[in-house]
Parts: structure tokens; C-alpha cells; sequence
């Protein structure tokens, strides 16, 4: 690879063969490369701008939070692109020889541009669990049963019980336990077929764990801990509250066409006084024909 003289560079030129300059390959373009790396080389340190290699501790740094939330080192060595060897003489000692304690530039941008995303990585590879988990529990926050997540998924009920206590998984399982959230995380379980006595019973469960809902987290595969301020979306209230719009517009509907409260209470099919806090709680007026009759029916 070659550079032209006006642009500086700390990285020595790759020739067209491993080690070509340094047995004193003459071939041309080997010859033009190295000519122009040594011409970067000598202005930049004319201009006090040269810096072959970098300090490696915010390098070092980065791989140990990136293992600690459980990314293996092959794994970092494929989203960085580079060698296995690289990574593991950054992190620490490789047999007898020491750890890097200072590495050139572009290795260390590499690695410092690794994230816990690993949609790039093949099917196979592990990752932590910590985003599946996640999701997992936020969606048993919203009433969903594991059985019902995991045949969405495509994991039997031992694939996830193993799902929730390893520390990795493979990227697929990853990605279908997102796609299923995706799909769910806004949804009443029992709209789609899920008991609710069970939905009650997988909520309460979550709640005892303290799982976090969905909303609670801006990004839930980085997040260190959840919004404990956002609460679980009530399914059942929205119900009602729907059902409460229905009775307020149902009521003035009748008594625009002149039915008196017996007539409305008897088609809607409830009572006077639950008619009065349907519009109480919607914050509704009742239709004030039918307020200012005297005789209340039940």
C-alpha cells in the first residue's frame, strides 16, 4: 500500500509479499512505498508530529470491561479485525513475552471501536447472555410466560431455563430472543391467548425478582442498571379505561336521541352510577338532560 508525501502516517506500508522489506525487496512499487513512509517519517518528526506507537492502558482498559461483561477475547479479535495474538499481548502476558505497553495507533483504534453489537459476528459464536436475559425478564414483566418466549424463539422450555443461568450463548439465540421482544415488548399477553391468571401470576413472579419492564431501559444490552422509576404498563386498566370511553360515548350517543337514564342504563347495560364514574373518571360531564331528571332507575 502506498502514500503520497503529503500525508503523514505513524503505520510502515504493507508490501505486496509478507516481509518483503526486510529482505530487501526492489521491486518497484515496494521501492516507491517505503520511499514515501520514510519521507511521512522524517517531516513528521521535523514537525514533532510523529508517534509510531500509543499508550496501551486505554486499550487494555477497554478489553477488560468488554470481558468482564462477558465477550470472549476471539470474539473481540473479529470485530476488531485483528489477530488473536494482538488482543492477548495487549491484555497481558503471552508465555515469556510481557504485555504490550505500547501498541501503534491503528491497533489501538481497532479495539477501542469493539461494542457489545454483535449482529457482524457469525451464528455460532457465543456472547454474553446479559442481553437475552434482559429481555427475557422485561417481557415476564409484561405477563409473558417463558414457554410462550421460547416458542416464539424456537428454544424448548430446557433451552430456556439453560438460557437464564449460562453466562454465553450463541449470536442466533441472541437474535431471536431479540426479534420476539421486538414483537412483545408492547403487547397484552392475553390478547394473544395467554391465561390471565397466568399473565397475573408471571407478573407478580417478575415483580418478587424485581425485573425490570422494557421501558425501563434506554439500551438493554449496555445499560448498567434500569430506570426503577418506569412501571409496568397495566394492561388491564387500559382495558377499562377503554371500556369507560365506550360507556361515555355510548351515553350521549342515547341522549342525543332523547332516551331518558332508565333507557341508557338498560341499552348500555349497567347502572346510573356507574355511568356518572365512567364520565367522573374520563373527565366528562354527564349530558345534562339526563342530569337534571329527577327519577333515578337503576
Amino acid at each position: 500500500m502506498t502514500t503520497t508525501a503529503t500525508e503523514p502516517t505513524s503505520t510502515r506500508p504493507l508490501p505486496t509479499l509478507a516481509g518483503a522489506i526486510h529482505s530487501n525487496c526492489n521491486c518497484t512499487r515496494c521501492r516507491i512505498g517505503y520511499n514515501n513512509w520514510l519521507t511521512n517519517r522524517r517531516a513528521s518528526i521535523a514537525a514533532g508530529t510523529w508517534a509510531p506507537f500509543v499508550d496501551a492502558t486505554p486499550a487494555r482498559k477497554h478489553i477488560e470491561s468488554l470481558y468482564a461483561a462477558g465477550m470472549s477475547l476471539p470474539v473481540m479479535a473479529i470485530l476488531a479485525k485483528l489477530h488473536l495474538e494482538d488482543i492477548r499481548r495487549v491484555r497481558g502476558p503471552v508465555g515469556t513475552r510481557p504485555r504490550a505497553e505500547r501498541i501503534r495507533p491503528d491497533t489501538a483504534k481497532a479495539i477501542l471501536a469493539v461494542e457489545l453489537h454483535f449482529s457482524r459476528l457469525p451464528g455460532n459464536a457465543l456472547i454474553p447472555t446479559r442481553g437475552a436475559v434482559r429481555r427475557v425478564q422485561a417481557l415476564r414483566a409484561l405477563g409473558w410466560p417463558s414457554k410462550n418466549i421460547g416458542t416464539r424463539a424456537g428454544l424448548s422450555q430446557k433451552g430456556m431455563c439453560a438460557l437464564m443461568v449460562q453466562k454465553q450463548t450463541t449470536v442466533t439465540t441472541h437474535l431471536a430472543i431479540a426479534r420476539v421482544f421486538e414483537d412483545l415488548h408492547n403487547q397484552d399477553p392475553v390478547l394473544y391467548g395467554v391465561d390471565l391468571v397466568i399473565a397475573r401470576r408471571t407478573r407478580r413472579y417478575a415483580s418478587t425478582h424485581h425485573w425490570a419492564v422494557p421501558g425501563a431501559w434506554a439500551d438493554i444490552d449496555t445499560d448498567k442498571k434500569p430506570n426503577r422509576f418506569v412501571r409496568a404498563w397495566n394492561f388491564e386498566k387500559t382495558a377499562a379505561g377503554a371500556r369507560g370511553e365506550s360507556v361515555v360515548e355510548e351515553t350521549e350517543y342515547l341522549a342525543s336521541f332523547g332516551f331518558n337514564k332508565a333507557e341508557v342504563c338498560e341499552r348500555i347495560g349497567i347502572g346510573w352510577d356507574s355511568i356518572k364514574a365512567a364520565h367522573r373518571r374520563a373527565g366528562v360531564e354527564v349530558p345534562l338532560r339526563l342530569a337534571q331528571e329527577r327519577a333515578v332507575d337503576p
